[in-house]
Protein backbone atom coordinates (compact mmCIF):
# COMPACT_ATOMS: atom_id res chain seq x y z
CA UNK A 1 0.00 0.00 0.00
CA UNK A 2 1.68 3.28 -0.96
CA UNK A 3 2.15 5.96 1.52
CA UNK A 4 1.09 9.38 1.75
CA UNK A 5 3.88 12.32 1.75
CA UNK A 6 3.62 14.60 4.64
CA UNK A 7 3.46 17.72 1.92
CA UNK A 8 0.59 16.32 0.19
CA UNK A 9 -1.37 16.92 2.96
CA UNK A 10 -2.54 19.76 5.01
CA UNK A 11 -4.05 19.78 8.79
CA UNK A 12 -7.39 22.02 8.54
CA UNK A 13 -9.77 21.20 11.33
CA UNK A 14 -8.79 20.05 15.01
CA UNK A 15 -10.83 17.15 15.09
CA UNK A 16 -9.37 13.77 14.28
CA UNK A 17 -8.87 12.89 10.72
CA UNK A 18 -9.21 16.97 9.89
CA UNK A 19 -6.32 16.61 7.02
CA UNK A 20 -7.52 18.29 3.60
CA UNK A 21 -5.18 17.89 -0.07
CA UNK A 22 -6.09 21.06 -1.28
CA UNK A 23 -5.48 21.83 -4.62
CA UNK A 24 -4.02 17.86 -4.80
CA UNK A 25 -7.54 16.77 -5.50
CA UNK A 26 -8.58 13.57 -3.48
CA UNK A 27 -5.55 11.24 -2.09
CA UNK A 28 -8.15 8.51 -1.62
CA UNK A 29 -10.95 7.33 0.64
CA UNK A 30 -11.04 5.14 3.29
CA UNK A 31 -13.33 2.29 3.01
CA UNK A 32 -14.63 -1.11 4.87
CA UNK A 33 -11.90 -2.57 3.07
CA UNK A 34 -9.29 -0.13 4.02
CA UNK A 35 -7.26 2.55 2.39
CA UNK A 36 -8.08 3.25 -1.40
CA UNK A 37 -5.47 5.49 -2.31
CA UNK A 38 -5.83 7.01 -6.14
CA UNK A 39 -2.64 7.97 -6.77
CA UNK A 40 0.89 7.32 -6.10
CA UNK A 41 3.70 10.76 -5.18
CA UNK A 42 6.56 10.58 -7.92
CA UNK A 43 8.56 12.77 -5.08
CA UNK A 44 10.75 10.90 -2.11
CA UNK A 45 8.99 10.47 0.78
CA UNK A 46 9.36 8.29 4.01
CA UNK A 47 11.10 4.62 3.17
CA UNK A 48 12.67 6.35 -0.19
CA UNK A 49 13.76 9.34 2.07
CA UNK A 50 17.57 10.75 2.27
CA UNK A 51 17.76 11.15 6.12
CA UNK A 52 18.65 8.75 8.42
CA UNK A 53 18.20 10.58 11.85
CA UNK A 54 18.43 7.15 14.57
CA UNK A 55 21.82 8.51 15.50
CA UNK A 56 20.84 12.46 15.82
CA UNK A 57 20.31 13.70 19.21
CA UNK A 58 18.99 16.70 17.73
CA UNK A 59 18.34 18.92 14.63
CA UNK A 60 20.13 22.49 13.43
CA UNK A 61 18.06 25.16 14.41
CA UNK A 62 16.18 26.89 11.62
CA UNK A 63 13.86 29.87 11.88
CA UNK A 64 10.69 30.97 10.63
CA UNK A 65 10.30 34.96 9.24
CA UNK A 66 7.00 36.50 7.64
CA UNK A 67 7.65 39.12 5.52
CA UNK A 68 5.53 42.26 4.74
CA UNK A 69 6.00 45.51 5.28
CA UNK A 70 8.41 46.82 7.60
CA UNK A 71 9.53 43.39 8.40
CA UNK A 72 12.62 43.48 10.73
CA UNK A 73 14.50 40.38 9.99
CA UNK A 74 14.85 36.84 11.81
CA UNK A 75 13.66 36.12 15.00
CA UNK A 76 16.16 33.42 15.85
CA UNK A 77 19.54 34.77 15.45
CA UNK A 78 21.66 31.41 16.20
CA UNK A 79 19.44 29.35 13.23
CA UNK A 80 21.95 27.93 10.68
CA UNK A 81 18.93 28.68 8.43
CA UNK A 82 15.78 30.63 7.67
CA UNK A 83 12.70 29.55 6.16
CA UNK A 84 10.74 33.21 4.46
CA UNK A 85 7.48 33.17 3.48
CA UNK A 86 7.34 35.79 1.04
CA UNK A 87 5.78 36.66 -2.53
CA UNK A 88 8.93 38.39 -2.75
CA UNK A 89 11.53 40.49 -1.07
CA UNK A 90 11.37 43.79 -1.02
CA UNK A 91 14.41 46.13 -1.48
CA UNK A 92 15.47 46.10 1.99
CA UNK A 93 14.68 42.89 2.76
CA UNK A 94 16.62 41.25 -0.28
CA UNK A 95 19.56 43.64 1.33
CA UNK A 96 19.14 41.95 4.52
CA UNK A 97 18.72 38.29 3.67
CA UNK A 98 22.11 38.77 1.08
CA UNK A 99 23.83 39.83 4.51
CA UNK A 100 22.99 37.21 6.11
CA UNK A 101 23.64 34.73 3.25
CA UNK A 102 27.31 36.31 2.97
CA UNK A 103 27.71 35.31 7.06
CA UNK A 104 26.71 31.75 6.00
CA UNK A 105 22.92 31.25 7.14
CA UNK A 106 21.14 29.57 4.56
CA UNK A 107 18.14 31.29 3.34
CA UNK A 108 15.13 29.90 2.10
CA UNK A 109 11.52 31.43 0.38
CA UNK A 110 8.44 30.51 0.19
CA UNK A 111 4.73 31.67 -0.16
CA UNK A 112 3.16 31.60 3.05
CA UNK A 113 0.77 29.25 1.47
CA UNK A 114 3.47 26.78 0.02
CA UNK A 115 2.09 27.74 -3.62
CA UNK A 116 5.19 28.51 -5.20
CA UNK A 117 6.00 27.03 -7.99
CA UNK A 118 8.50 29.29 -9.31
CA UNK A 119 12.03 29.93 -8.63
CA UNK A 120 13.24 32.82 -11.17
CA UNK A 121 13.39 35.18 -7.77
CA UNK A 122 15.54 33.04 -6.04
CA UNK A 123 18.57 32.77 -8.83
CA UNK A 124 21.89 34.63 -7.97
CA UNK A 125 23.10 37.00 -10.07
CA UNK A 126 25.68 36.73 -12.84
CA UNK A 127 29.31 36.50 -11.58
CA UNK A 128 27.64 36.69 -7.69
CA UNK A 129 29.91 35.22 -5.05
CA UNK A 130 26.39 35.41 -2.78
CA UNK A 131 25.04 32.12 -2.35
CA UNK A 132 21.90 31.79 -3.96
CA UNK A 133 18.16 31.69 -2.02
CA UNK A 134 16.72 28.46 -1.81
CA UNK A 135 13.82 28.35 -3.69
CA UNK A 136 10.88 25.96 -1.73
CA UNK A 137 7.94 24.65 -4.08
CA UNK A 138 4.72 23.36 -2.90
CA UNK A 139 5.73 23.52 0.67
CA UNK A 140 4.00 25.47 3.55
CA UNK A 141 6.51 27.49 5.83
CA UNK A 142 6.76 24.78 8.51
CA UNK A 143 6.78 22.12 6.46
CA UNK A 144 9.58 23.79 4.55
CA UNK A 145 11.49 23.96 8.25
CA UNK A 146 11.49 20.31 8.83
CA UNK A 147 12.63 19.50 5.51
CA UNK A 148 15.67 22.39 5.90
CA UNK A 149 16.29 21.20 9.60
CA UNK A 150 16.89 17.39 8.04
CA UNK A 151 18.72 18.69 4.68
CA UNK A 152 21.54 20.24 7.24
CA UNK A 153 21.88 17.12 8.60
CA UNK A 154 23.62 16.48 4.85
CA UNK A 155 25.31 19.33 3.66
CA UNK A 156 25.30 23.37 4.25
CA UNK A 157 25.95 24.06 0.30
CA UNK A 158 22.79 26.06 -0.95
CA UNK A 159 22.64 24.63 -4.55
CA UNK A 160 22.87 20.89 -2.87
CA UNK A 161 20.35 21.97 -0.62
CA UNK A 162 18.31 23.06 -3.79
CA UNK A 163 18.51 19.61 -5.08
CA UNK A 164 16.75 18.50 -1.84
CA UNK A 165 14.30 20.90 -1.97
CA UNK A 166 13.73 19.39 -5.61
CA UNK A 167 13.32 15.95 -4.75
CA UNK A 168 10.86 16.53 -2.18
Amino acid sequence: MPSVRFTDVTKSYARGGGFDATEMGTLGTVAIGGVEFFYQPVRKHTASADFDVASLESLPRVGISYSYSGAQGVADLDAKAVVVATTGFAPEEATYYEALRRKGVIVAATFPSGAQVDDASTAPAAGSSVPPVVAVKHLMPTKARILMMLALTKTQDPLAIQRLFDSY
